[in-house]
């Protein structure tokens, strides 16, 4: 979507990319709250770059229908709603960091997202429960880190509430299952 001249200032939109390994640093908080982090695989058999000529292949989008009043879907409300459901009553019978949990901001931004999926008609190219999958892992999980006994909490009622069919969760879930061993959690390894 292209905005008129002079609407073309009015919103900002950056994309960067991260290759987690031994050397990456975590972006911040701050960072992480404000912005939709989404994991890409590299596609089986080709190098992991998206070269122009695949940019053929994307759909162009039109502008966004409006923002207001969008509901959330009820199918998105109840593969969702258990997990976020499960953080919260873990951080409070446990009195864990406050900080572990999504921000205001960022159910807004779920919500939305997965309104703005059901009305654009997105799910011929995004099923709901992969929409959903990486949204938790992007904009939920990514803020779960800290000691094993600040956060084996969480992972213990994310491990009994993420449905299997959401697979990047369950990886992220399975990463950390590791790091326990080590004393911390981090979702940047």
């Amino acid at each position: 979507w292209m905005a008129p001249p002079r609407e073309r200032f009015a919103r900002s939109v950056f994309f960067g990319t991260l290759n987690v390994d031994d050397t990456s640093r975590p972006p911040s908080p701050k960072v992480v709250d404000r912005c939709f982090l989404l994991e890409v695989d590299a596609p089986a058999g080709r190098r992991a770059a998206l070269w122009p000529s695949h940019l053929q292949d994307l759909p162009i989008l039109g502008p966004p229908p409006p923002m207001d009043g969008l509901g959330l879907p009820a199918a998105a409300e109840t593969r969702r709603a258990p997990v976020l459901e499960g953080l919260e009553e873990v951080v409070a019978r446990e009195n864990l960091r406050q900080d572990l949990l999504p921000s205001r901001r960022v159910h807004a931004d779920l919500r939305d997202f997965l309104a703005l999926h059901e009305r654009c008609g997105a799910a011929a190219h995004l099923s709901l429960d992969d929409a959903i999958d990486r949204l938790l892992v992007g904009r939920v999980l990514v803020r779960i880190h800290g000691a094993v006994e600040q956060v084996k909490p969480l992972l213990d009622v994310l491990r009994e509430r993420v449905p299997p069919q959401f697979g990047r969760a369950r990886r992220r879930l399975a990463l950390a299952s590791q790091q326990e061993r080590l004393g911390y959690v981090s979702p940047w390894q």
